[in-house]
């Protein structure tokens, strides 16, 4: 039986690793797509025609519709790099930046308005963490992870790393006094596009000097605001940062392989 016509952690392809210690080790890195913790159960053994004897693991995390069932030998030696289909190994990228934090949040707030807090846009806070999460692991990392695959790599990543930033560590954007400051319209689309939104109102007029970002989200149907201004901004202090998000994410490719 060839190992390679069936998915990692099959039955006909079990993961291999080095006794129990082996199997929980490779357990405990596995994350869900968005970097959740992955619980897992084990179910007890089964005995194959050869003589050879696999474990059986249940897999779930936060969102996972039922369990998935995972075939491990630890008798087969070695440190498995293959991935249980749906899921990823925890990297440095997938782990929560302090930045993700409600506390930042609540520090970076205090900080820029003291006492008297604004009133938050519709569904800022949730465009606040989309941001975060994109900071950390970078756009090439955070689009396979995304359900519509963005941001797409064609569009200008550097802006809208910028765009992300002034969200997260200013909290720009929850006003027309207080916007993200973009080279372009077309930028404020495609940062909202990341961020799950479409423009509702008329994208030619948005084009001529952005402003107010009315939209709804793609997949809930809830509706955002954000404002924009566009302003010549440099974005070369993130084209460092860039290449560091695309090693990550080159090196992510070849452990999958």
């Amino acid at each position: 039986m060839e190992e390679s016509k069936y998915p990692p952690g099959s039955r006909e392809n079990p993961i291999k690793c080095k006794d129990i210690d082996g199997e929980h080790e490779y357990l405990n890195r596995l994350r869900s797509p968005e970097g959740k913790p992955v619980e897992y159960e084990r179910r007890g053994s089964i005995f194959l025609d050869d003589n050879s004897i696999l474990d059986v693991y249940g897999l779930s995390y936060e969102g996972l519709p039922e369990p998935v069932e995972v075939y491990m030998n630890m008798y087969a030696g070695g440190r498995d790099k293959r991935i249980v289909d749906g899921f990823r190994f925890e990297t440095d990228f997938l782990k929560p930046a302090l930045w993700e934090k409600p506390a930042y949040f609540q520090q970076v707030s205090e900080q820029e308005f003291g006492n008297e807090m604004p009133e938050w846009p519709d569904k800022f806070t949730y465009i606040w963490s989309k941001s975060g999460m994109l900071l950390r692991m970078g756009p090439w990392i955070y689009a396979d992870n995304d359900f519509w695959g963005c941001p797409n790599p064609e569009w200008n990543l550097n802006r809208l790393i910028n765009c992300a930033d002034q969200v997260v560590h200013q909290l720009r954007g929850i006003s027309e006094s207080r916007p993200v400051m973009v080279a372009s319209a077309e930028t404020a689309l495609q940062f909202m596009k990341t961020m799950h939104f479409e423009l509702n109102g008329n994208v030619s007029e948005f084009m001529k000097n952005a402003g107010k970002f009315e939209g709804r989200n793609d997949m809930s149907g809830e509706e955002a605001v954000l404002y924009f201004r566009i302003w010549k901004v440099d974005t070369s202090q993130f084209e460092l940062n860039l290449n560091s998000f695309k090693e990550a994410w080159e090196n992510s490719m070849k452990l999958k392989k």
